[in-house]
C-alpha cells in the first residue's frame, strides 16, 4: 500500500501479522506500521463481519497487553501499543475507558510507567513522546484530555505501586496542571 501492494494483499498477510504482533512485537514488527495500515486501508469500510474481527482484535489486543507484567518504570511497552492502535482507531476512548476498568497491579503499573515515559514531552510540548502519534488526529487529543481527568488521577493516585513507579502519581500531578494550562 505504501511500498507493495494493496487492500487485497494487505488483508491476506493481515492475520499474520496480527498474530506475530502477539508472539514477536518487540522482535522485528513495528506495531506503530502495522496497525498504521489498516487505516490506509480504510479497514472501517470494509465488509461487517471484517471489520467486527479487527476491532476485537484490537480490543481484545488492548485488554491483552493491560494485563502484561512490567518490571521497569521505563517500560513503553503500553506507550507503544496506545499509539499504535490509535494509528488504527478513530477513537481511543473505549480503551482509555477498559484501562480505568482494569484493576490489576500490572495495568496501574503500565499506566505509571506511561505516564514517566511521557511526562518530560507533555510538560514542555504537551504532546506525547511517541513519534508515530498523529498530533492532529482525534486520539492524541483524547489521551490527552483522559490524562488531565480526576478519574485517571484517582486510579494512579489510589493504586499500591511498587516505590519505583510511586514517582508517577506526583507526575501525572504536575502533567495535568501543564495540559490544563493549555486546555484554557
Amino acid at each position: 500500500m505504501s511500498t507493495w501492494g494493496d487492500v487485497k494483499n494487505f488483508k491476506h498477510f493481515l492475520p499474520r501479522l496480527l498474530e506475530l504482533a502477539i508472539e514477536h512485537r518487540d522482535e522485528f514488527l513495528d506495531l506503530a506500521v502495522v496497525f498504521g495500515k489498516l487505516r490506509c486501508a480504510h479497514w472501517q469500510s470494509w465488509p461487517p463481519r471484517e471489520v467486527a474481527c479487527v476491532d476485537d482484535y484490537l480490543r481484545a489486543y488492548w485488554v491483552y497487553q493491560l494485563k502484561l507484567e512490567i518490571d521497569s518504570p521505563q517500560s513503553d511497552a503500553i506507550d507503544t501499543v496506545l499509539c499504535a492502535e490509535g494509528n488504527a482507531l478513530e477513537s481511543v476512548k473505549p480503551l482509555l475507558t477498559a484501562w480505568l476498568a482494569e484493576e490489576s497491579i500490572s495495568a496501574k503499573k503500565h499506566l505509571a510507567a506511561f505516564v514517566i515515559g511521557n511526562d518530560d514531552y507533555l510538560l514542555s510540548k504537551h504532546k506525547l513522546s511517541n513519534a508515530f502519534w498523529d498530533f492532529g488526529a482525534r486520539p492524541h487529543g483524547e489521551v490527552l484530555r483522559w490524562l488531565r481527568s480526576q478519574d485517571v488521577l484517582a486510579y494512579l493516585g489510589n493504586a499500591e505501586l511498587p516505590e519505583e513507579f510511586a514517582p508517577a502519581k506526583h507526575q501525572l500531578e504536575a502533567v495535568r496542571a501543564a495540559l490544563e494550562e493549555t486546555a484554557t
